[in-house]
């Protein structure tokens, strides 16, 4: 029998494994992308060896219990899903979370209909707070209209108050 024969009958048994592994809990992507199969199932091997190392180290530490393949698999998905990780090094803070997550939530108000934006009574311009303008988002007023209770700019050069109530035709 030829040398190279040898070796890779030899050798074989791991790939034999691993392709056995693989085959008992495929990951289900059901795809027509080349790449997405081919992550799939790197996907797989890379936890299937994972598994194998887990495996080997309980056995050298003499554990009593090891975990099966699909109890591992379970463990690693509901690890990587995890929604909040603790990043090392600080103390996790779900105040600080909760205040980030606030100050990024702004109040939608809705914009005015047609029919009330375009009837060309009772829109006064009233001084306000200042804030974004709604018509040009580049501005900031102090003018808010009262009917429409929207914020907008009147400058010369930038009329947004008189360009927001007339229908462009």
């Amino acid at each position: 029998m030829p040398k190279i024969v040898e070796e890779y009958n030899t050798h074989m048994g791991g790939v034999d494994l691993s392709d056995m592994l693989v085959a008992l809990y495929r990951t289900g992507l059901k795809t027509h992308k080349w790449y997405m199969a081919v992550f799939s199932q790197l996907l797989d091997i890379c936890v299937n060896n994972a598994w194998l190392t887990y495996r080997r180290d309980c056995i050298q530490l003499k554990e009593k219990k090891i975990m099966r393949l699909k109890e591992f698999r379970i463990h690693v998905a509901i690890a990587l899903s995890a929604k909040e990780k603790p990043k090392v090094g600080k103390k996790p803070n779900k105040n600080n979370h909760m205040e980030h997550i606030q100050k990024i939530r702004r109040t939608v108000i809705p914009r005015p209909i047609s029919d009330v934006k375009f009837d060309r009574f009772d829109h006064f311009p009233t001084r306000t707070s200042k804030g974004r303008c709604r018509h040009c988002k580049k501005g900031q007023t102090v003018y808010i209209c009262t009917k429409c209770d929207t914020r907008l700019c009147t400058l010369k050069k930038r009329d947004c108050f008189n360009d927001f109530h007339t229908k462009n035709k």
